[in-house]
This record gives structure tokens, sequence and C-alpha cells, in this order.
């Protein structure tokens, strides 16, 4: 938007001494020309530095990427990994109490990869396993 802002004063600029007088354009005209593109390309100038800031910020406060997330041992243990008959079928999952009780460190399960299941045993929490190994959880073997 800021762009097309810009371009639109710009052409106005440079229109302006050119219909105002039928004559050739001065010295002074030209001065006033140059004088005023040099204000806008120190604008974009400003602008681009204020992106590039931003820009900076962002990726400042990305996480970390998953690739070194693996190195913290982030381990399932299998036998937490439950199917539970749905009204759907059967739903393989990762039991909520099981993985908080058994894992190393478990502030770091992923709260979007909880799911609350109606099975004919009643509400179960779990864990989704694609979820989980997206995350970089792997299944821990006994």
């Amino acid at each position: 938007m800021i762009r097309t802002i810009l371009t639109a004063i710009l052409c106005t600029a440079l229109a302006l001494p050119a219909t105002a007088q039928q004559q050739r354009p001065t010295g002074r005209d030209m001065a006033v020309v140059l004088g005023g593109l040099v204000a806008l390309y120190a604008l974009k100038e400003t602008i681009d530095r204020r992106n590039d800031r931003k820009r900076a910020r962002r990726e400042a406060a990305r996480p970390e990427p998953r690739a070194h997330r693996a190195d913290r041992r982030l381990r399932a243990p299998d036998r937490c990994l439950r199917a539970h008959r749905t009204d759907r079928g059967v739903v393989r999952g990762y039991g909520a109490r099981c993985m908080q009780d058994r894992v190393v460190g478990p502030g770091l399960l992923p709260p979007r990869c909880l799911r609350r299941l109606r099975t004919d045993r009643g509400r179960r929490a779990v864990y989704a396993p694609r979820c989980l190994h997206r995350e970089g959880w792997r299944v821990a073997r006994r």
C-alpha cells in the first residue's frame, strides 16, 4: 500500500512542473524534482530499515526448530499406548495420565496433541501418536 502511495506522489511531483509551465523546465524546477526524489528515497530506506528490524524481532521470537528438540530425548513409553473403542471405531492414543506419570519431562508434552475421546468405558484424554511424532516424540521400547 505504501509503495502505491509513494508512486502516486512521485508521479504527481514529476508531472506538476511540466504541466504548470508550458515552457522548458528551468534548473530550479529540476532541483525541486531531484529534491523530491531524494526525499522519497530517504523515506523508502527508513521504511525498509524498520521492516528489517521487525523481521529480525520475529525471527528471534520463533521457537527452536524441531531438529534441535530431538536432542532432549523425547520418548513416549510404549506401555502408555492404548486402543480405545469409540462409536467411530478403534482409536489408538497415549493415555494422558500415563504419559504425565512416566515421561522425563511432562511439561514438554504438547497441549495441542491432547485429544478427548468418548469411549465405551467413559471419557478418556489421550495424546495423538501422529501429533506427538510431528512434535519430535519417539516411542521408547522396553
